[in-house]
């Protein structure tokens, strides 16, 4: 039997109830049917205990039967049978107990302390909203019912609100997705029932930020409408989607999913259902990323046509020729081959081709400013800060990014090697 598993506190109970009936001298067997005779359970436990009843009548130890059963941790499983061989059952059911109700008064105020920011947030995107449907528009109509018996600074208190609340809120719920994705993964294991809930939330949480990257970076290479100080001066957040910016919106995040895949198809144990899953969908997302690819770069030379360094043109088609035999690579290896640390590699290559190709197109362009713009473009120079600046910047990258790769070269190598079904039993 597979299927659902019990909760936190349901295999807290049911080790409690089987450590007392051991304690008292009562059969396994009879311990188990007692459970089941209880009636009440519902769901996953009661058909579970049919099957540990049939398992246990047969002759067979308790540790035996909740595998069979299919609804424990693989941890409380094996923590049985370690108990039955070591002729401490009784206090090793009790152990579980109080570990799997401390598990769930752990989850319990995790969400707890994760609800309060999280209503905050949600109440402040609420009122944001409003301000920037409701109030703002009636403030800028008195206005306009009032024009020339209103100083134009009075009105520009009014455009910094607009610019202000479409910050607040773009950063707010930036926010909110990356906190309700960091709490999936916690939830999920510790309230199994609300699995698909948390998935959902997970697969929210991490797309969102994907694709707004994506169009943060095409809307740096289009070009953004900027002031005099070197400020943006357009439409505030709704104005930076156009259809280009959504186009490389679309490629960075299949970009992601694309590397998301090969990742789990080289991480995910072999042979199984994850490994399957990940590979078979590696190569659809990088068909999609060479299509998308492909059109961005049309749309980029043809409409977009910001001016780049001619110096740069050989590199420019270099980069871009490595995206597609990296991906192309990728797809090959993965179909014929099989081998997914190959194939993670090369969609690596060509996520990394794919940034070059943008520095090279850009620069020495940090931000492009549109034709009409009253301000310039954001480049380099412009950009600098102080010698001192400058200086102190270096020295902290000189101690801090050697910190940074050994940390990275330490959990790659911790970590190395396929997922082993044990060690996704929390999860």
């Amino acid at each position: 039997m597979r299927g659902r598993k019990l909760d936190s506190l349901g295999v807290s109970a049911f080790c409690e109830s089987m450590a007392m009936m051991v304690q008292s001298g009562i059969q396994m067997d009879e311990a188990v049917a007692l459970l089941k005779s209880g009636g009440g359970q519902g769901g996953c436990l009661e058909d579970g205990l049919v099957v540990m009843q049939a398992e246990t009548e047969a002759g067979k130890g308790l540790s035996v039967a909740m595998e069979a059963a299919g609804i424990f941790p693989e941890y409380a499983v094996r923590m049985v049978a370690a108990g039955e061989s070591a002729g401490r059952l009784e206090d090793v059911l009790f152990q579980l107990a109080r570990y799997y109700a401390d598990q769930k008064a752990m989850t319990d105020k995790l969400k707890n302390s994760v609800l309060y920011p999280v209503a905050m947030l949600a109440i402040i995107i609420v009122v944001l909203a409003v301000m920037l449907t409701m109030v703002l528009p009636a403030f800028t109509d008195v206005y306009d019912r009032l024009t020339g018996s209103m100083a134009a600074s009075s009105y520009s208190y009014v455009r910094w609100a607009y610019v202000l609340c479409w910050a607040a809120l773009a950063v707010m719920l930036v926010l909110f997705g990356l906190i309700v994705r960091a709490v999936s993964f916690e939830f999920r294991a510790g309230d199994p029932a609300w699995g698909k809930l948390w998935d959902g939330c997970f697969f929210v949480g991490s797309l969102l930020p994907a694709l707004l990257l994506g169009v943060a970076v095409g809307n740096i290479f289009a070009g953004i409408p900027m002031d005099e100080a070197g400020n943006y001066a357009g439409v505030p957040l709704l104005g930076l989607i156009t259809p280009f910016t959504l186009l490389t919106g679309l490629l960075g995040l299949v970009m992601f999913l694309a590397a998301g895949a090969a990742w789990a198809a080289l991480k995910a144990p072999l042979p199984s259902e994850l490994q399957a899953r990940a590979a078979a969908l590696r190569m659809p997302l990088q068909v999609i990323a060479l299509a998308l690819f492909a059109v961005v770069s049309v749309f980029a030379l043809a409409l977009v046509g910001q001016e780049m360094d001619p110096n740069l043109a050989v590199l420019r088609w270099l980069f871009a020729a490595l995206v597609v035999v990296g991906l192309g690579a990728s797809i090959a290896v993965g179909r014929f081959q099989g081998d997914d640390a190959k194939a993670f590699l090369a969609q690596s290559a060509a996520m990394i081709a794919l940034v070059a190709l943008l520095a090279c197109s850009m620069f020495p362009t940090l931000v492009n400013a549109v034709p009409d713009s009253v301000g310039p473009a954001i480049t380099l120079a412009n950009a600098a800060s102080s010698e001192l600046s400058l200086t102190w910047m270096t020295i902290i990258l000189c101690v801090g990014l050697p910190l940074v790769l050994a940390y990275h070269v330490i959990i790659y190598r911790t970590f190395r090697g396929r997922v082993k079904p044990e060690d996704l039993t929390h999860y």
